[in-house]
């Protein structure tokens, strides 16, 4: 429906509504339901980068009371960006690369700010990139499965270290292949 309509605006905004609020239908308000989004938001961490940044630097100044909102200042700014991209994406050609290229974005964001990142998180990178960053889709599949060091005795010591040189080399490549997309899309 949204790819049908993407020339009129007010069809591609009441699309995305659509879509964004049938998600609704999955949020309970029985107590045991917000355990699951808690482990995303407050308790788990696995992979991430901006969040265990953000936990670093909450540590380096003392302030544990904000521990608890690490998820949901994060979230909250990936919305905000979110919102940039729709709008960037509204005010472009909106053509189908376009729409790609800002749902890449918008979800590389969201993989940046996410507690969580699970290899298989990164199909849907995978998918939208082919046709926007094909290098860097590729190479962030690639890559992702360092992140199981962390479970290996041997590499656990060095899984900041790995986790470092793995998001270092996947924003670089993303920088460079945004900088030259001719030589980076040649082939999409």
């Amino acid at each position: 429906y949204i790819l049908k309509n993407i020339k009129k605006s007010s069809g591609f905004i009441f699309g995305l509504i659509i879509i964004l609020s049938s998600m609704l239908v999955f949020i309970r308000s029985v107590e045991s339901y917000f355990e699951g989004y808690k482990l995303y938001f407050k308790q788990f961490e696995f992979n991430s980068s901006a969040f265990i940044i953000l936990s670093k630097i909450l540590v380096f100044f003392g302030l544990p009371q904000f521990w608890s909102y690490r998820g949901l200042f994060l979230f909250m700014l990936f919305a905000v960006v979110a919102i940039i991209f729709l709008f960037k994406f509204y005010r472009s050609q909106r053509n189908i690369h376009d729409f790609l290229k800002y749902a890449f974005m918008t979800y590389s964001i969201f993989i940046l700010v996410h507690s969580t990142i699970h290899p298989w998180y990164v199909i849907p990178l995978f998918c939208l990139g082919l046709f926007s960053f094909p290098l860097t889709s590729l190479f962030i599949s690639f890559i992702v499965v360092f992140s199981y060091s962390f479970y290996d005795s041997y590499y656990s010591y060095y899984y900041e270290i790995i986790r470092i040189i793995e998001y270092l080399s996947c924003i670089g490549l993303y920088l460079y292949e945004k900088r030259t997309p001719i030589f980076a899309n040649r082939g999409s």
